[in-house]
């Protein structure tokens, strides 16, 4: 995958990213004021989002597994000698996320549980809609240029004020999801969203 190849470049040094960032006014709109949730999956490249966010004055709380922390619970950012905060998942790790939201920092989450995974969870939609904090989607693609095209997107209700909201901003994430592994010729058939109103699924990581 391309995000291990950069990841292991990382670990030799910083280097140049070229990307095409699409949405940066809704930096403006939603994370002037407070905390922001950013959310992808696995399959949209997130780790260039992220850097595409931290070039843009953004220091979100990574929420990754323990492999990909490094140091003091930090972790790094692809392509830069920088890292960000991060929460390790455990079963305490929604607690955390809230911890954090509540004392004004912006947290990076995954939907999904890993690479190729075809279930994604809604619950972390559903703790910032308790919070009132607004949901942002990233995702990336590498253009047929070889430059990276970074989205950033708010949710299609940015503050998740209620099931019906949760349900449609997941199938907007799912259709990303879906068209990104089409691209990838992966078989979109297999997609599979949780239902809104599920609680089974424990929120997932912002890298494998």
């Amino acid at each position: 995958m391309l995000d291990h190849w950069l990841r292991e470049l990382t670990n030799h040094g910083a280097f140049p990213i070229e990307q095409r960032i699409h949405g940066k006014e809704y930096l403006d709109q939603y994370a002037g004021n407070g905390p922001v949730v950013f959310c992808s999956t696995h399959l949209a490249m997130f780790e260039v989002c992220l850097r595409s966010l931290v070039e843009l004055g953004q220091s979100p709380v990574a929420v990754a597994h323990n492999g990909r922390i490094v140091g003091d619970q930090r972790f790094p950012v692809v392509g830069l000698q920088v890292t960000l905060p991060a929460l390790q998942v455990t079963h305490h790790v929604m607690t955390q996320m809230r911890s954090a939201l509540q004392g004004g920092e912006s947290v990076a989450c995954m939907a999904d549980r890993e690479y190729l995974d075809t279930e994604l969870s809604s619950n972390l939609l559903r703790l910032a809609g308790r919070l009132r904090v607004p949901v942002i989607f990233t995702w990336a693609k590498l253009g047929a240029d070889d430059i990276f095209d970074v989205m950033i997107q708010p949710a299609p209700h940015p503050y998740c004020e209620d099931e019906a909201a949760i349900e449609e901003n997941m199938r907007f994430l799912g259709k990303v999801h879906g068209e990104i592994r089409r691209s990838l010729g992966l078989d979109a058939a297999h997609e599979i969203l949780v239902p809104a109103t599920s609680e089974a699924a424990s929120p997932h990581t912002a890298a494998a």
